[in-house]
């Protein structure tokens, strides 16, 4: 970083306007750049509701998953389908450009989310619980989509957004919004440095999943004894969970200080680690569940989605939707979380899923613990778990690489998206 980038940025950061800059409701930028509200942009509207038969079929369908993604969306990324006719593939059409928001969410963080639909030839449609911003103007797609995830951005989306149990945000409220746009060209610029950024971490991200999936191999012939380890010839026992878990309900009371968790396909980890910390809301009649170091936890609603792990980051509190059970027999921990992050254990337990919505429906902890496993003998539960430690340790390894990388991005998006640095 240069001295003049620096000096700009303590100047800013100490509210002063640097030269060839201008202060505007949303903050200082470059004296060219135009601040205006995305109803210049965009045209908003919510997404298809459909009967649950429909589902699983027809027309890909953009949900709440496809929003969180760290890339663009393309209609060959999406999994979910919807059988529409004509006339709704034509109002609920999403098409190149197109801007995409999460409409609910459970928490505030996640409040108006969006991503960008980058498939020059296929139509998709979207859920009902998102917002569809049709392009109505001209921008860059792969800049718009990083110029709403920008601090400043989120941070305004956020403020619109309402809600008790579920945070919702309108399309008047998220018209509103005002943003600060480079010119045509540095727009394409600022893409493309992006762009290569996102393919530096594409690249990580693939031997990252080839690392995993070497792991998810083991999982399928340690954990079910198609290949038993040398020594071990014990015999394995049918299991209920219910005798291996019971559900942890104490909730957190006023004033305790506990870490705020959250849960993700890639396990527990502190809420400031993913949001900015002035973004957390701190809602001191909301009761929070206490998780304990151990515990298995997982998400009702989005267990399909592979939200299942154990609590290695330490005694926390995170939302009450969240499931966290404590192990109560003689049964490896380690060895017990890793069969249960299995596709085919989650794939098996869904069939007590419950909801009229799609992405609502949920499996409850009681019919959680009716499901039955193989159980081997102790001690070749905890030879199974070392060597899977193993496999995480390289992975862990490899994950810390590439989030040094996205890091990387996240510096270069604050400093092009703000116009501290120029291109």
């Amino acid at each position: 970083m240069t001295p003049e980038v620096r000096d700009r940025i303590e100047q800013i950061r100490c509210g002063n306007v640097p030269e060839g800059y201008k202060k505007t409701k949303v903050g200082i930028f470059p004296c060219d750049w135009d601040v205006q509200p995305l109803k210049k942009l965009l045209e908003f509207k919510n997404g298809i509701n459909a009967d649950k038969e429909k589902f699983g079929q027809g027309t890909k369908l953009i949900s709440v998953r496809d929003i969180l993604s760290d890339y663009p969306i393309t209609y060959k990324t999406l999994q979910s389908a919807v059988d529409v006719n004509e006339q709704q593939l034509e109002e609920f059409g999403v098409k190149y450009g197109d801007v995409l928001f999460q409409r609910s969410s459970e928490n505030y963080e996640d409040a108006g989310t969006s991503n960008v639909y980058l498939d020059p030839d296929n139509t998709a449609v979207f859920s009902g619980f998102v917002i569809r911003g049709k392009k109505i103007s001209e921008y860059n797609p792969v800049y718009l989509n990083a110029l709403l995830r920008a601090s400043y951005v989120r941070k305004a989306i956020i403020r619109q957004a309402a809600g008790a149990q579920h945070i919702n945000i309108g399309q008047e409220s998220l018209a509103k919004v005002h943003i600060a746009l480079a010119d045509d060209s540095e727009q394409t610029k600022t893409a493309e440095i992006l762009t290569t950024q996102d393919k530096v971490i594409e690249l990580k991200e693939t031997r990252l999943a080839e690392k995993q999936r070497q792991k998810k191999y083991l999982m399928q012939q340690l954990l079910t004894g198609k290949n038993r380890l040398p020594g071990f010839d014990g015999e394995w026992k049918k299991t209920p969970l219910k005798k291996l878990l019971k559900e942890r309900k104490t909730y957190s009371p006023k004033g305790a200080e506990y870490p705020h968790v959250t849960l993700s396909t890639e396990g527990i980890y502190a809420k400031s680690d993913r949001y900015d910390r002035d973004h957390l809301v701190k809602d001191e009649e909301k009761e929070y569940k206490i998780t304990r170091k151990g515990d298995i936890c997982y998400n009702p609603a989005n267990l399909k989605f592979g939200v299942i792990c154990i609590n290695n980051f330490g005694d926390a509190i995170f939302s009450p939707i969240y499931v966290t059970f404590e192990v109560v027999s003689n049964v490896s921990s380690a060895f017990l979380s890793n069969y249960l992050m299995r596709r085919d254990f989650i794939n098996a337990v869904r069939k007590y899923e419950e909801g009229t919505v799609y992405e609502r429906m949920a499996v409850k902890p009681e019919d959680f613990l009716k499901f039955e496993m193989m159980l081997p003998p102790y001690d070749e539960q905890e030879a199974i778990a070392e060597i899977l430690k193993v496999a995480d340790k390289e992975i862990d390894l490899l994950r810390r690489d590439l989030e040094q990388e996205k890091q990387k991005k996240k510096a270069l998006m604050q400093l092009l998206l703000t116009g501290i640095v120029r291109v």
